[in-house]
């Protein structure tokens, strides 16, 4: 306690490390006396010096490899030592108390000292049952812990989505600025043609032109974010030769919420495209998506080829990865229903979420 002092280590830390150090030595000592008893019974008694001398070095040697190696684990950044509360202190000294206790108990009873063994058994049996509600605890903080660490993950994909959708939208706003650019010099170009009467070649030149702003992002939908997030989804399948068609059926003032757009439609198809990159053949690589709006619902069908061989591993894909907990998550946060299915060697997701407007 000295040396956590020196070192500006918080009370609340340094009581929990005592604890645990105090039962790491009870540890010590009880392996230590029943190794040497076996060894030992039969030719010195447990008073005797060199029993006490062998059996205390031993304990000490134990303890000091144990304390370095907690040194290493546990110790190897300053900032270590965070603020904890008293709840999930009690709940953690609790176990090396209780164990101190039951060691306490048990070499006591080795070196035959006149003990109270009701009262040694009281405090036993009192102690593993305080151990297993503090058990009981920790694992609910834990189950907490986790929960929040998941929909930090969830905020941090929506986030990132979010991040390149600005992104795409400046980038969209530098290519304006450079058509208006070009349309001003594309402009006093058909003015100097017309002014000399040269329309075939005022016609052509409006051709090419048309033809260039043709090639922006395809328009599907009022909402930006899912209109960029198909285009950028559309655009990967055409590298790779996947066909892959959208639906949309949504009014002009629907606002769909973003978690919605980049974790649901985006997994669904990301997982639908990851399917179809496995397959060899490109004629056999297809993907449908249909988003509809009737009354303030929102149906979310989607369906992918696949290759029939991987429908074990894919079950196993399920688990692993984020994406389908992720949606699955978010579907039952919304009280929607989730159904998947397998026909004619096509994945089908559908999911239908309720008053989400």
């Amino acid at each position: 306690m000295i040396i956590a002092k020196q070192h500006d280590v918080p009370i609340k830390e340094t009581i929990f490390w005592t604890i645990i150090l105090l039962s790491i030595n009870f540890i010590c000592e009880s392996l230590s006396l029943t190794l040497f008893k076996n060894l030992f019974s039969s030719t010195i008694h447990y008073s005797n010096t060199i029993f006490i001398i062998i059996t205390t070095s031993f304990t000490t040697i134990i303890g000091i490899l144990i304390f370095s190696g907690i040194k290493i684990l546990f110790l190897k950044k300053d900032n270590l030592f965070q603020s904890i509360n008293i709840s999930a202190l009690v709940a953690l000294i609790s176990i090396p108390i209780i164990s101190i206790i039951v060691l306490l108990s048990f070499l006591l009873s080795e070196i035959n000292i006149n003990i109270n063994s009701q009262l040694i058994e009281f405090l036993v049996a009192s102690g593993i049952l305080c151990m297993n509600i503090a058990v009981l605890y920790l694992y609910n903080s834990l189950i907490k812990h986790l929960r929040k660490i998941n929909h930090i993950s969830i905020q941090k994909k929506a986030l990132v989505s979010e991040i390149k959708y600005i992104e795409e939208v400046k980038k969209n706003q530098l290519n304006i600025k450079a058509i208006k650019h070009d349309l001003k010099n594309q402009y006093l170009v058909l003015l100097g043609l017309l002014d000399r009467k040269a329309t075939e070649e005022a016609k052509d030149y409006l051709m090419i032109s048309i033809e260039g702003l043709n090639q922006q992002s395809n328009f599907y939908t009022n909402d930006s974010v899912l209109n960029y997030l198909l285009n950028e989804k559309i655009s990967i399948a055409k590298k790779e030769q996947i066909d892959f068609k959208v639906k949309i059926f949504l009014s002009e003032k629907v606002s769909i919420d973003n978690d919605i757009l980049t974790i649901i439609i985006g997994n669904l198809v990301d997982n639908a495209l990851e399917a179809c990159f496995r397959i060899k053949k490109s004629e056999d690589k297809e993907i449908l998506l249909v988003i509809k709006q009737f009354n303030k619902n929102l149906l979310i069908d989607i369906s992918n080829t696949f290759d029939p061989l991987e429908t074990k591993s894919r079950r196993n894909r399920q688990y692993e990865g984020i994406g389908v907990r992720s949606i699955n998550a978010l579907v039952n946060k919304n009280g929607g229903l989730y159904k998947h299915w397998i026909e004619n060697k096509k994945y089908f997701v559908s999911i239908v979420l309720f008053d989400i407007y």
